[in-house]
C-alpha cells in the first residue's frame, strides 16, 4: 500500500490506498473491525460507504467504478477476513483511499466553521470565498416575525417603534445563538433561523411564545417551522442562505398568526416532533396546524 504525507501515522483513518489504471482491477484482502468505513478518491465524483456487521453473512464485495455512479447505500459485509474486488472502468488512472468513518458529529469542517460567526469576526480571511457555496444538508428553519407592524407604527409613532423593533431583534438573536441557532436572513420585522437540531429551534420557539403572548414588554411575535435543505454563501463577509426551503419558510411565515407557531406540511405528520412540541409546553390551536405555549392568556382568534 502507498501512503502520502510521510505515510500512515499522518493518517491513521486511512485503512487502504492504492492506484488503479484504465481497465485495471485489483483485489484487497482486508480484516477490517465492525463499523463504517468509505470508499474515495480525488477522480471519483461520489463516494462508497461500506458497512461491516456481525448481522451480514457476505464477505465478498465487488465494485465497478465508472461515470454512472454507484449505489450510496451501506453495502454490509461480515467481520473477519474481506475481500474488495475494485475495477476502473474509467478512462484514466483513479487514486482510491479505504477511509475509517469518522462520527460527523466530531469533525468541524471549513463549510461548518464558515456558518459560525464568531469564527468570521476573529478569521475573517479564512471563510470559504463567496465563489464558494455550501451544499447545507437536512436542517429546520424557524421564521420569526412581528406581527401587525403597520399598527405598530401608527400607534407608537416611527422613532418609538423602530426602537421597539430594534431591541426585540436584538434580543431575539442573542436567544438564537444560546440555543445553537444561525440567522440566516434578517429584515426590518422577520428573521430566519436555522438549526442543526430541531429540538433546539422548538425550544426557543416555546421560549420566544410564552413571552409574546405574556411578558408586558414584549412585541407579538408569529412563527414558523419548516425542514429542508438550502445552499450557503458568503456575501459581503456573511452568511446568507438560498434555496426552494428558505422561500417556502418565508412564504409560510406571512400565515403565522401572532403568539402561534404555524408548522409545515413536512412537519404535521412528524410524530417525533409533536412529541417534543408537547414536551415544551406547545399545543395545538383545534382545527389547524398551529401550536401556541399552555401558559398562554390571550385567546387565539
Amino acid at each position: 500500500n502507498t501512503y502520502c504525507i510521510g505515510g500512515p501515522e499522518h493518517a491513521p483513518h486511512v485503512i487502504s490506498q492504492l492506484k488503479l489504471q484504465p481497465g485495471e482491477m485489483l483485489e484487497l484482502d482486508l480484516e477490517l473491525d465492525p463499523g463504517s468505513y468509505t470508499i474515495r478518491g480525488p477522480q471519483l465524483p461520489y463516494t462508497i460507504p461500506v458497512g461491516i456487521s456481525s448481522e451480514s453473512k457476505q464477505n465478498t464485495l465487488k465494485l465497478n467504478l465508472s461515470a454512472a455512479g454507484h449505489d450510496q447505500s451501506m453495502t454490509p459485509l461480515s467481520p473477519g477476513r474481506q475481500r474488495l474486488i475494485l475495477k476502473n472502468e474509467y478512462e484514466i488512472p483513479i487514486l482510491l483511499r479505504l477511509e475509517r468513518s469518522i462520527r460527523k458529529n466530531d469533525v468541524l469542517t471549513a463549510a461548518d466553521a464558515s456558518r459560525i460567526e464568531l469564527f468570521r469576526e476573529l478569521f475573517p480571511e479564512q471563510v470559504l470565498s463567496s465563489q464558494q457555496l455550501m451544499d447545507f444538508s437536512t436542517f429546520t428553519i424557524l421564521g420569526v416575525q412581528i406581527d401587525g407592524i403597520e399598527e405598530l407604527f401608527s400607534v407608537s409613532g416611527d422613532v418609538t417603534a423602530l426602537h421597539q423593533i430594534e431591541s426585540e431583534m436584538k434580543y431575539l438573536c442573542q436567544l438564537a445563538e444560546l440555543h445553537g441557532g444561525e440567522i440566516a436572513k434578517a429584515q426590518e420585522d422577520r428573521t430566519l433561523i436555522i438549526f442543526r437540531d430541531s429540538t433546539q429551534a422548538i425550544q426557543l420557539a416555546a421560549k420566544l411564545l410564552d413571552r409574546s403572548a405574556n411578558a408586558t414588554d414584549a412585541l407579538p411575535l408569529g412563527l414558523a417551522l419548516h425542514r429542508g435543505n438550502a445552499l450557503a454563501k458568503t456575501m459581503n463577509g456573511k452568511m446568507d442562505y438560498f434555496g426552494r426551503a428558505v422561500t417556502a419558510t418565508g412564504i409560510l411565515l406571512q400565515r403565522a398568526a401572532a403568539h402561534t407557531l404555524l408548522l409545515s406540511d413536512e412537519y404535521q405528520t412528524d410524530n417525533d416532533l409533536i412529541l417534543a412540541l408537547n414536551e415544551a409546553d406547545l399545543t395545538a390551536v383545534e382545527n389547524t396546524s398551529s401550536y401556541r405555549h399552555t401558559r398562554q392568556s390571550i385567546e387565539i382568534q
